[in-house]
């Protein structure tokens, strides 16, 4: 959308006639060649400024104060255009850093707005001034739309609409915690495909949802970490129409005498049948074969996945299976109750449970432990090569773990990248618990090696 301004820009002699009006606002610039420019516009009550970093001036706005007292002139920096508050087309730019000062103008009925546009220029030049040097922590904010405002009531209504208008509908927006929106940046690249989609197209234009969205992304903990939260039904239901969306066909492409061959078992006729009639279609590729290829359809590959994870939600732990895992955790010694395991490794909505997450973590310490142990094994002399060798291969396995609880305490995704349930979790557990074991003992009878050398 185009900057409002006047179609004819009015000359100083006619300024100099207009009086002083209680909604008079003057837009006060330096323009990329230095010339100074004075515009009078009006700025109703509902209404915005957005800002270009690129230009030096100044909005004045003046309000009639109670008891005929003289107008307030409210001085803001940096301004670009005026805008409805439900103009939601207009382009958003990035606002640039400014000082805001107020100055009470003892004012003349008789001066002109390019009068008043000057003294209240100047004097916001110079509290601008003093605010560079000496900021005030109270006047002075880096971020003027997301604190309350500290000035007169002119600038109050104008920085809440900006953000409005940067937000969305404000009765159905929520501002975006920042520490979250740097988050998912810097978590982009590892971040599953339905939640880039449902940010990055299914968002478009529409900044309030893409808030909401990041802002559900991830949960802040106790001690001010972010967690992820896959979670949430809104990621849930995105998965299940980005898998419906787009894994209900795949095209196949082979070579002709291949496809020929694997498809219609040599039958010519056949072949050129289903090409008569569509259903296979030819295309050169770029190394100059022709290529055949047909669609085929997933039906029920969404319902199947959605039952089999309920079902394996739902299902008990035996008596005998928790025995095995508990038996498995102690020779570890990581700590987990027999109560803890009946409540459930997975919580209703989809989360991993707490207990189950410190669970993870001691695994976790558990590998990385035995790891660094097995470095300073390998530095040392005097154990044989088939000794070593299994150590590396325990090494190996460890470090393919510690990847593995990672991704699944960062992103809720197992190893195969499904969403974890009560069985593949007590599975995962068990293998991780198994493998540590024998790492552990290994790594105890390197030492014991190396200490007998040693006597």
């Amino acid at each position: 959308m185009a900057s409002q301004q006047p179609s004819e820009q009015p000359n100083s002699n006619e300024m100099s006639q207009e009086p002083v009006m209680d909604s008079q606002v003057l837009l006060h610039y330096e323009d990329d060649t230095g010339e100074d420019s004075q515009i009078p516009s009006t700025l109703d009550e509902g209404e915005a400024v957005l800002y270009r970093p690129g230009w030096k001036n100044l909005m004045i706005s003046m309000q009639e104060k109670p008891d005929k007292q003289p107008p307030e002139i409210q001085c803001t920096s940096t301004l670009h255009h005026v805008l409805k508050k439900d103009d939601t087309e207009a382009p958003v730019k990035k606002k640039a850093k400014f000082y805001r000062q107020s100055a009470s103008l003892d004012l003349d009925p008789d001066q002109s707005c390019a009068e008043v546009a000057g003294a209240a220029l100047a004097k916001a030049k110079a509290g601008a001034s003093k605010a560079k040097a000496k900021p005030v922590k109270k006047e002075v904010l880096k971020k003027p739309s997301a604190a309350e405002s500290t000035t007169s009531a002119p600038a109050g209504p104008i920085n809440q609409t900006i953000d409005d208008l940067r937000n969305g509908d404000l009765a159905l927006c929520e501002k975006r915690d920042k520490g979250k929106g740097v988050r998912f940046a810097k978590d982009r690249d590892s971040l599953p495909p339905h939640v880039l989609h449902l940010i990055d197209k299914e968002s478009r234009g529409n900044r309030a949802f893409k808030s909401i969205v990041i802002n559900k992304l991830y949960q802040r903990q106790a001690d001010g970490s972010l967690r992820l939260c896959l979670s949430d039904p809104i990621f849930s239901e995105a998965q299940q129409l980005y898998t419906s969306t787009y894994s209900k066909t795949k095209e196949h492409s082979l070579p002709e005498t291949v496809m020929l061959a694997s498809h219609f078992g040599g039958n010519e006729r056949l072949f050129q049948e289903a090409a008569r009639k569509g259903e296979i279609v030819s295309q050169k590729g770029s190394d100059n074969i022709m290529y055949w290829s047909f669609k085929s359809w997933e039906i029920g590959r969404k319902d199947g996945k959605m039952v089999s994870q309920r079902l394996d939600q739902q299902k008990k732990v035996s008596k005998d299976e928790a025995e095995e895992l508990l038996e498995a955790f102690g020779s570890v010694n990581w700590k987990f109750t027999p109560k803890q395991l009946e409540k459930g490794m997975i919580e209703d909505h989809g989360e991993i449970s707490a207990s189950s997450l410190n669970l993870l973590k001691q695994a976790i310490q558990s590998q990385e432990k035995l790891c660094k142990e097995t470095n300073s094994l390998l530095k040392s002399t005097g154990l044989d090569s088939d000794f070593i060798k299994s150590l590396k291969v325990f090494y190996t396995k460890a470090t393919a773990h510690i990847a593995s609880l990672n991704q699944l305490k960062e992103l809720n995704m197992m190893p195969d990248a499904t969403t974890p349930t009560e069985e593949s979790l007590k599975q995962l557990f068990l293998t991780v618990a198994e493998h540590t074991s024998k790492f552990n003992d290994s790594v105890e009878i390197g030492k014991a090696k190396l200490k007998a050398q040693k006597n």
